[in-house]
């Protein structure tokens, strides 16, 4: 690997590493909004185990990334299960995909049975 090579792969290292702590930073704000509004909102309140599980799908799914980035950066052997056979998804992109699921199911619950007064 050259010394442009080992940059970029560097910057991406950082940038999934800056990613993977905004993530978990979200998880916090969005566990301290969910206490002080569920008490107030039906839906928020129901829907906790929804927000819990989007956040742990995606910390899972970023550190996934980290990991995979930082063994190819540095030639390291990973077992990492790539799908065998055409049309068939890997294990990070069923979890993107179910991420932005989650996402959507939660904006439609939302918009369908209202929302927290002070989101509007």
């Amino acid at each position: 690997m050259d010394t442009q090579e080992q940059e970029q792969s560097n910057q991406l290292i950082e940038t999934v590493d800056k990613l993977n702590e905004n993530v978990k930073q979200i998880a916090v704000d969005l566990a301290l909004y969910l206490a002080k509004v569920k008490k107030d909102s039906k839906v928020v309140n129901r829907m906790e185990p929804q927000f819990i599980r989007l956040v742990n799908t995606t910390i899972k799914v970023v550190q996934e990334i980290a990991l995979v980035i930082r063994a190819a950066s540095h030639n390291e052997k990973v077992q990492y299960h790539l799908p065998s056979g055409r049309g068939i998804k890997d294990q990070v992109e069923v979890k993107l995909n179910s991420i932005m699921e989650q996402c959507a199911a939660i904006m439609h619950t939302l918009k369908n049975e209202g929302q927290p007064a002070d989101w509007s």
